[in-house]
């Protein structure tokens, strides 16, 4: 079951990197990518920027180019997904998520999950020095995570390369909204059964385990680079066949969890600060943006004008229908 492809994009609790600030108008566009913007508005002049965010980066993503930067820059609120900076400079609230992500019985990882799975798990971590003995008391969620971060470092992926920590870092004085929180999302992955925890990992280590030339993650992270949005739809597209009743009941259930029912929040979110009035730059999971369900595609049906926005042009892409109130 291939789940990290999705988890690749938005899920990763990781450390901030700051860039150059972005207060003035940028005029020379040297950047070397063409993500792709989307800019929705409304019948009474509201407007909201949807940018989709990947939570790794590389160097070569920077400088992002003028028509984003600009955007951002003509924005009075910044929201993201969760504020990951206050996050990570919080002990206590990391307590908190690794709390919920532990086992209260005395059992540990090992009473849950097939012995093949914790020994390829665990070579992995002890690889790259990430492994201590406490560790085995917590769900295999956060040793997904952690295999993940085992994985950026084989890849020569920086962490601290995120796109939404960099527009977090450099939001000077606009204000920040977080649109869900970080319990939020440490408690969706500690709800999910211990099915989908196992699964989880299982394709976290398969994910670790690809040639690097043949990685899914560098690729994913290429065609958002290129905004390629058919391709990265396609990327993201829902399986349509499972190999059993079993595989595709636990494929929905975090389906549902992770991407639709955030989804909607999102959406709303996104309906709330165009009524408000409040020019809002938003910053989430590329795969939020795009895709069957997406953002786009709701506020689209919601009657609201979206304008993809990539480089110098802008191509129609909406609804003709008025906005909704």
């Amino acid at each position: 079951m291939k789940f990290k492809s999705f988890l690749s994009f938005f899920l990763a609790l990781i450390i901030s990197f700051s860039l150059c600030s972005c207060e003035a108008e940028v005029e020379e566009d040297t950047s070397l990518i063409t993500p792709l913007l989307y800019e929705v508005t409304d019948s009474e002049n509201g407007k909201v920027w949807l940018f989709g965010s990947v939570h790794v980066g590389e160097e070569s993503f920077y400088p992002l180019p003028r028509y984003v930067l600009n955007a951002f820059k003509k924005a009075d609120v910044l929201a993201v997904e969760l504020d990951i900076i206050n996050f990570k400079n919080n002990d206590y609230f990391q307590s908190l998520a690794f709390s919920k992500l532990s086992y209260k019985d005395g059992s540990t990882i090992k009473d849950h999950i097939p012995p093949f799975l914790y020994d390829d798990a665990l070579e992995i971590l002890k690889e790259h020095n990430l492994y201590n003995q406490s560790l085995d008391y917590y769900y295999p969620a956060l040793w997904a995570d952690y295999i993940d971060s085992a994985r950026y470092l084989k890849l020569g992926i920086n962490k601290e390369l995120g796109i939404d920590r960099y527009f977090i870092n450099n939001k000077g004085k606009k204000q920040l909204s977080e649109i869900e929180s970080a319990k939020e999302q440490y408690t969706m992955l500690a709800g999910f059964s211990e099915t989908v925890q196992s699964s989880l990992l299982y394709s976290a280590v398969n994910d670790y385990n690809e040639p690097i030339e043949e990685s899914s993650l560098k690729e994913l992270m290429a065609l958002w680079a290129a905004g390629d949005e058919a391709a990265l739809t396609e990327k993201l597209r829902k399986p349509e066949k499972f190999s059993s009743e079993e595989q595709k009941n636990l494929y929905n259930e975090y389906y549902k969890a992770a991407v639709t029912d955030r989804n909607l929040k999102m959406t709303d979110y996104a309906e709330e600060v165009l009524l408000s009035g409040k020019e809002t730059f938003i910053c989430v999971g590329a795969a939020h943006i795009i895709g069957e369900g997406s953002i786009v595609e709701q506020l689209k049906a919601r009657g609201y004008t979206v304008t993809t926005i990539k480089g110098a042009p802008k191509t129609e892409t909406s609804s003709s229908l008025p906005a909704s109130n």
